[in-house]
């Protein structure tokens, strides 16, 4: 298992150059699966603590949109630095995602993962309601594209995309969501990773987000799906 801590500048380099050689265009089948939380799930609460699901869900929206298969791997609550150690997910609800509340590390789940692109989302709850820094996080992140590349697949990078202020959203949290996503971005460039730019998708604020406070409406969710769609096609197609 590679551990969680953060990798050094030499290593990041070697995944950039890595990166490089995975976007080469590929005779095999086009395939992805999205790695996140309740971002790409597809459950939702309303009213509180009744749970719904969409339908379609987010990634099925993906697949729809872009014609790639696109599988979905997300589970509610999915921390990044649970994703990648594997363990008990303490922030997960029954019925919404696959898997369950206890995950394989990262690696070895990617050993039994037919898909050939790798959407990497998970990390905003470890932004939104932990308190991990921001540097903790980047390193989280190039160790699990530095894991999809050593497992021969293409890693993607799915921004964060917004929130609107409420109770639950408060300032505080919507501001080191804009932190995240901006050094998420910076990193991705850097790495010569594709990033899904989430956060400039068209947001009509409290109306895109369900009664719950936290997660997209379905309205929101085709938009934010078109744009992942179109960074698929864009890079692999």
């Amino acid at each position: 298992m590679i551990p969680v801590e953060m990798i050094g500048l030499g290593v990041a380099v070697a995944v950039a150059a890595g990166v490089a050689l995975s976007h080469r265009r590929s005779t095999q089948p086009v395939t992805a699966a999205v790695y996140s939380a309740s971002d790409s799930a597809g459950g939702y609460f309303d009213p509180p603590g009744v749970l719904q699901t969409y339908s379609p869900d987010p990634c099925r929206l993906i697949q729809n949109y872009s014609g790639i298969p696109t599988a979905n791997c997300a589970i509610n609550g999915l921390q990044l630095r649970e994703m990648l150690s594997g363990g008990p997910v303490t922030m997960a609800v029954g019925g919404i995602g696959t898997g369950g509340t206890t995950i394989l590390p990262f690696d070895q789940r990617l050993d039994n993962e037919p898909a050939g692109i790798i959407i990497i989302g998970a990390g905003m709850v470890d932004c939104l309601f932990t308190e991990t820094t921001v540097s903790e996080y980047l390193g989280m992140v190039q160790t699990a594209v530095n894991t999809v590349l050593l497992k021969g697949k293409k890693p993607v990078l799915r921004g964060f995309h917004n929130f609107s202020e409420n109770e639950v959203m408060t300032a505080a949290r919507l501001a080191r969501n804009d932190q995240f996503n901006a050094a998420l971005q910076n990193l991705a460039a850097t790495l010569g990773v594709p990033f899904i730019d989430m956060h400039t998708v068209p947001f009509y604020g409290a109306s895109d987000i369900c009664a719950d406070g936290v997660h997209p409406t379905m309205g929101y969710h085709e938009r934010l799906a078109t744009r992942a769609a179109g960074t698929l096609l864009a890079n692999f197609k």
